[in-house]
């Protein structure tokens, strides 16, 4: 994605809503929560990290745990396999879909941003438009004025 240029005027509009998500109160105190600073617990984060190796380490499943986008026949596949009771099958589709959700949203939110960013550039371009007005014949060197009738004609 390209860069746009931000202006005094579209600074502030992004900040504030920005500022405003993410400044919440429930959301602070979840983050201190969650890094085990209040109350203190230095434990929680690397409880976090055991917990996932143990996981891993157990796991009997294939060495994919999810299909792309771009292999549907075997995630079509996998849903058959699930129709008769595999487990192990149902999860690694239910995963394949979680992913391609997920990217499908990125998408999303990706294409939204272009979108913005377009219209960020549209509002700052300055269309400069002159008429093809034609001056009189005998110029006198003094301002012209025209009448609107002469611009509403010289516009169609």
């Amino acid at each position: 994605m390209g860069m746009v240029p931000v202006k005094k005027g579209d600074f502030f509009p992004l900040f504030w809503a920005a500022w405003v998500k993410a400044f919440r109160k429930d959301i602070i105190l979840s983050a201190f929560r969650n890094t085990g600073l209040s109350p203190f617990n230095p434990n929680i984060v690397t409880d976090r990290f055991r917990n996932k190796q143990r996981s891993l380490s157990t796991s009997g499943e294939s060495s994919v745990s999810c299909y792309s986008g771009d292999e549907w026949p075997k995630i079509h596949t996998l849903m058959r396999k699930s129709d008769s009771g595999d487990v192990n099958a149902a999860r690694k589709l239910e995963r394949s879909v979680h992913h391609l959700t997920v990217q499908n949203e990125l998408y999303k939110h990706e294409i939204n941003g272009l979108i913005e960013a377009v219209d960020a550039i549209k509002k700052h371009r300055k269309a400069a438009e002159t008429l093809p007005l034609e001056t009189q014949e005998k110029y006198t060197g003094g301002a012209v004025f025209w009448s609107p009738k002469k611009v509403k004609e010289a516009k169609q």
